[in-house]
């Protein structure tokens, strides 16, 4: 990863600690072993700190592979329960500042039916 990139990614991972709900993220997380759902590669954030500073992530891709992790693990333990919404809250932020940060548009492409109708892609 280049410095300017991982500048970004720890930067990132800056702005998911200041969030108050966040610090439900930031330890290793206690998974029941009973539980079919409990996830087969926990992630955390301090985790993730830790490998930002061993520079352990070569590609932000990998970076933003173990973030997107803990909230897939969250989602997926928590499927059924109202808990669930403060992973989906996290991932929500994490996904709109990834994408501020490292100027990633999304493209909308417009496709005209033959009838005519505009249809948003």
């Amino acid at each position: 990863m280049q410095p300017e990139e991982q500048l970004k990614c720890e930067f990132l991972l800056l702005k998911i600690y200041c969030s108050s709900k966040s610090l439900f993220f930031a330890k290793k997380p206690r998974y029941s072993t009973q539980s079919p759902c409990a996830p087969k590669k926990p992630m955390w954030l301090n985790k993730i700190k830790m490998k930002l500073k061993k520079k352990n992530y070569h590609k932000v891709g990998e970076f933003v592979q173990d973030v997107r992790l803990i909230f897939q693990n969250h989602s997926t333990y928590y499927k059924n329960h109202k808990f669930v919404m403060l992973g989906h809250q996290q991932e929500a932020k994490f996904e709109v500042d990834f994408k501020d940060l490292f100027g990633i548009q999304e493209t909308i492409v417009e496709r005209i039916t033959p009838s005519g109708s505009i249809i948003l892609l």
